[in-house]
């Protein structure tokens, strides 16, 4: 329903004739939503790949500065 509420003593009530848009338009929602639940993941399974690879740089890194103390 819209509600025209331009002033408080004129208050007009129309039905809502827009549900199959509501319905198409609710769809491409969920399916928006789904997709960015998606890319999430994919997006979290790559950052914590990036994260190994840079804590396994910065053990080198550290074994090698340990290394070239000692020399």
């Amino acid at each position: 329903m819209k509600y025209d509420i331009s002033t408080t003593s004129n208050m007009k009530v129309e039905p809502d004739h827009s549900m199959a848009s509501t319905s198409s338009s609710q769809k491409e929602q969920d399916y928006q939503l789904e997709s960015a639940r998606a890319e999430r993941g994919e997006v979290r399974a790559e950052k914590q790949r990036l994260k190994k690879c840079l804590d396994r740089i910065a053990d080198e890194y550290h074994t090698l500065q340990e290394t070239e103390q000692e020399s």
